[in-house]
């Protein structure tokens, strides 16, 4: 007896996080959609995840924002995920920087890196891209559709 995979479960559940996680990466292009609270924030921007600790007086409460925005990235721009530091700056009040388009050729690793160059001290932000996270989603799902393969295998013996 042959596994119906269109059947299964699994199969349909990891279609439908591969499909909305490749919604969020398109979304993310040209959008930024960020919640935070308690002096962490996370956003889906530039093609990937952004998440950030920031100062506690300066996000107090719980919120969410949605905005339409210029993309650091563009899709196919395949970026590593990074971790930087905040520079030890003032702390500022309107981040007006975050408008601003890359420069030609310029990676969106040294692009945040001169953003948080800017940022207080014990600011952090990490990324981590789309891609990366779609071929994680990827091998969990198929590791699972393989277990359960194996699994109808060894029912129909």
């Amino acid at each position: 007896m042959k596994w119906r995979w269109h059947r299964s479960l699994i199969f349909w559940s990891g279609l439908l996080v591969m499909g909305f996680i490749n919604w969020a990466w398109w979304d993310s292009c040209r959008m930024i959609t960020g919640i935070g609270g308690h002096g962490w924030t996370m956003a889906s921007a530039d093609a990937g995840l952004l998440v950030s600790k920031v100062d506690p007086l300066e996000a107090p409460g719980f919120g969410a924002n949605r905005e339409k925005s210029e993309s650091l990235t563009k899709a196919w721009d395949l970026s590593l995920p990074f971790i930087v530091e905040g520079g030890g700056a003032e702390p500022m009040k309107q981040p007006a920087w975050v408008e601003e388009p890359r420069g030609p050729g310029q990676s969106l690793e040294s692009r945040w890196e001169e953003i948080m160059a800017i940022a207080p001290a014990g600011m952090m932000t990490a990324y981590v891209p789309y891609w990366l996270v779609m071929i994680s989603v990827a091998l969990l799902w198929l590791s699972g559709l393989a277990w359960r393969w194996k699994s109808a295998l060894r029912d129909t013996r």
